[in-house]
């Protein structure tokens, strides 16, 4: 019972520091943690981390059909992307660099932890400082 509370707690107090970013940052956070999600689809369904991130980095070239077309013959195994989440990772505008790449590797390393965690549905992990400084706020960010 002790247990439960605490976990309440913790989900409660994340989740209104979760509400106090604001909804420009709350978007892209979300947009990451769809990328790292493609990530790990596509490990799940063979690929390297490296031919993944190649894979998500190169959706921006494709169109919504070719995209159904070609995410039906990576994902074999039943795990599929919506449109709405290929939409959000084009969003992103990714490129084809060592950063970008670098950053990718950093997000979905990110969600590991909190990938059985509830508040995982509020991506404060993926809330970058910057961002929060260019919206003229500050946050702890570890409840």
């Amino acid at each position: 019972m002790m247990m439960k509370l605490l976990s309440n707690n913790k989900l409660m107090a994340h989740r209104v520091l979760w509400d106090l970013v604001p909804a420009d940052a709350q978007h892209i956070a979300l947009m990451k943690q769809t990328a790292a999600l493609a990530i790990r689809l596509c490990e799940h369904n063979g690929m390297t981390e490296l031919q993944a991130i190649a894979w998500v980095i190169d959706l921006k070239h494709l169109s919504q059909r070719e995209f159904k077309n070609t995410s039906v013959g990576y994902f074999d195994n039943g795990d599929t992307l919506q449109l709405w989440e290929f939409k959000a990772i084009v969003a992103l505008n990714l490129q084809d660099d060592f950063i970008t790449k670098r950053y990718l590797q950093q997000w979905k390393a990110a969600e590991e932890p909190w990938l059985f965690d509830e508040r995982w549905n509020y991506p404060l992990h993926l809330v970058d400082s910057a961002v929060m400084a260019g919206f003229g706020r500050t946050i702890c960010l570890n409840p």
